[in-house]
């Protein structure tokens, strides 16, 4: 069953999207989206190369800060796709090519 918020298909594939959900860049359409979608690490990701692409200066210490946070929780939920891959993708896939349907790309 999906959690909140979640499509319906998340639960038909993997038990735990996590790895997928945690890299999306929620829609914005207007101002106040802020409030009802959280922000991901994708979207921090790119606000912050994006305020510093636009600096006439070095990056700031706590921006590089934020950097190096941010691209240590990226390689953890790159680790946990891979892992997702692996494991529950995998076994799926196994299931699917035993009743001859069509297998999830993973490419």
């Amino acid at each position: 069953m999906p959690r909140s918020g979640e499509p319906e298909s998340y639960a038909l594939i993997l038990p735990r999207p996590e790895p997928l959900v945690a890299l999306l860049l929620c829609a914005a359409a207007a101002g106040q989206d802020s409030l009802r979608w959280p922000r991901r690490l994708y979207s921090r990701l790119t606000y912050l190369a994006r305020s510093v692409g636009q600096a006439d200066t070095r990056p700031t210490d706590q921006q590089a800060a934020v950097w190096e946070m941010l691209s240590s929780r990226l390689a953890a939920q790159e680790d946990r796709f891979g892992a997702t891959l692996a494991g529950p993708l995998a076994e799926l896939n196994r299931t699917l090519a035993d009743s001859g349907f069509p297998l999830v790309d993973t490419r």
